[in-house]
């Protein structure tokens, strides 16, 4: 059935604005559900703190990404900015939000998507070898002060896989690419193998490690607000939190579902109330989640087709 320009852009306008629709109706229903409460939060200087983290967060993501796509296509840092909230909003209503890189090849040539989808998952898969590389860390260390000499092996495991995937992600041309040759179609091998080649995967680490130093400190200075508060032991469970929620499936009810039980878990054994732990998920959540999707969901709204 054809359709005219005119119907075309019809549609797409009324998709796009479905979408901030439901962008917005998602972060509304879940501070409904959760109650969430500002008593823990009311200092003006620290919601300007974090305000400025958040920026710095956006700004760290985009960057990386104008970084990963710099062979691809040449993008202003407006545009990565851009491609970061997209990516944002498609992943806050995709399981996991595995959809973040469909928000980002959006502001991508049509012929340079292909690829960009490579170099967005291989930036995603540098964000997640840090949360195991930081948590499997601190989870050998915990298990080593609180378990003694008891199955030794459960708790080296996990950061020998960590430094094997840092091992893979650093040097992947290692890998015989025989098998990939065979079963890809030229362009996706080609495209692949130019991901493998990709000269700058430290600086691309690095980027990440920067985003996971500011979550972290993000953290730690809501704990502070708690009489319970410890720098090094909650600097751990931090680490904790977000290597557990990382491992742990989260395929129907998103992230958000499960972190907040471990969260709980995992503050509760250092002494923090059940509710701390609640607004405490919720309020970061909101911060670096809720309203980047937000502008996000925007910006792609407003957005000319191209």
């Amino acid at each position: 059935m054809y359709l005219s320009k005119a119907t075309q852009n019809i549609i797409i306008r009324s998709l796009k604005i479905l979408f901030f629709v439901l962008c917005g109706f998602y972060v509304i229903n879940k501070i409904r559900l959760e109650g969430f409460q500002f008593s823990y939060f009311l200092s003006h200087a620290d919601f300007l703190l974090f305000g400025a983290l958040m920026l710095l967060n956006w700004y760290l993501e985009s960057l990386k990404w104008k970084f990963l796509v710099r062979g691809i296509e040449d993008i202003s840092q407006t545009q990565a900015i851009k491609a970061t909230l997209a990516g944002m909003s498609f992943g806050l209503l995709t399981p996991n939000r595995m959809g973040n890189f469909i928000g980002k090849i959006i502001y991508l040539q049509p012929g340079n998507r292909l690829e960009g989808t490579l170099f967005a998952l291989y930036g995603n898969f540098s964000q997640m070898l840090t949360t195991f590389l930081f948590g499997s860390f601190c989870f050998l260390f915990t298990f080593e002060n609180y378990y003694s000499q008891t199955n030794v092996f459960m708790a080296v495991l996990p950061f020998a896989f960590s430094l094997g995937l840092a091992f893979l992600f650093l040097f992947p041309q290692k890998l015989n690419l025989n098998f990939a040759e065979r079963v890809l179609s030229q362009e996706l091998f080609g495209a692949f193998n130019r991901l493998i080649h990709f000269k700058g995967k430290e600086v691309v680490l690095g980027y990440s490690i920067l985003r996971h130093l500011v979550f972290t400190i993000q953290y730690l200075i809501v704990l502070f607000y708690s009489p319970v508060f410890e720098f090094w032991s909650s600097f751990m469970a931090i680490q904790m939190i977000f290597f557990l929620t990382t491992i742990i499936p989260g395929l129907v009810f998103g992230k958000m579902m499960v972190r907040g039980p471990v969260a709980i878990f995992v503050l509760g054994i250092l002494g923090y109330s059940t509710s701390f732990a609640i607004n405490a998920i919720l309020f970061i959540w909101l911060i670096n989640i809720a309203l980047p999707s937000l502008v996000g969901s925007f910006l792609f709204m407003i957005k000319k087709r191209g």
